[in-house]
């Protein structure tokens, strides 16, 4: 699914132009809900942290990929509440073996080891630095350890029907625009992932999940022109 881009810059160089090729990075972006909902005991945490491992072994590859691990809590979307990592690809076994093991080891001492907790749920605002990477990247890869039941100022999440759920999603879209100057990115492909704790939505008979998953696809469906997202069980 990947798709490399390629763009053509023109270098005035002793009065000739020449072209060099330009290649852009891809990203992963790891956000983890902290919240009471999902942190209920050390199994998930445990889970969610080896889902990431075996995930980040497995896309690291060969392109620079920018991986990025973040919080679900006040100021969700702003810089500070992110760790960055880069990931150069190179022929040497060894040094790309050290490179993921840095990384891993760095996403895993962010999210999973320190002793974070919060109240809040705020989804909504992550999307601001996303779109933000994706405007650098030729795709970009998005994880969410969370129940996706946002709890901000912007949005106490209850939802009743697919229609109450769309309509929302509408309201909010628009409120995200307006406060942070959004607009729809129509060139990264955009691939979101949401890992379910195991006792929450997708492994319970909570009817209303489905309104949950049409809310978010129907908040993407405004701001990526191409983008998919899938809801797993952790």
């Amino acid at each position: 699914m990947k798709r490399l881009t390629t763009f053509f810059v023109a270098v005035v160089c002793l009065g000739a132009i020449h072209t060099k090729l330009v290649s852009q990075e891809s990203s992963i972006l790891i956000y983890h809900d902290i919240s009471g909902s999902v942190m209920s005991d050390n199994d998930i945490t445990d889970k969610a942290h080896q889902f990431v491992k075996r995930y980040l072994y497995t896309k690291l590859d060969s392109e620079p990929t920018s991986v990025v691990a973040g919080f679900l809590f006040a100021n969700s979307g702003s810089v500070l509440n992110h760790k960055s990592y880069l990931y150069t690809p190179t022929s040497s076994e060894e040094d790309t073996f050290v490179q993921k093991a840095r990384i891993i080891q760095g996403v895993r001492e962010t999210l999973f080891e320190k002793n974070h907790s919060s109240n809040q749920t705020e989804i909504l605002s992550s999307l601001r630095h996303i779109l933000k990477e994706a405007s650098k990247a030729d795709s970009i890869n998005i994880i969410y350890i969370s129940d996706m039941v946002e709890s901000s100022a912007i949005r106490q999440l209850q939802l009743h029907s697919m229609k109450d759920a769309q309509e929302k999603a509408m309201v909010d879209v628009a409120k995200l625009k307006s406060m942070y100057s959004l607009s729809k990115n129509s060139n990264t492909e955009a691939r979101f992932l949401c890992l379910i704790p195991l006792e929450k939505g997708l492994t319970n008979e909570n009817r209303n999940f489905q309104y949950i998953e049409e809310y978010w696809k129907s908040i993407l469906s405004e701001l990526f022109l191409h983008f998919t997202i899938q809801f797993q069980a952790l």
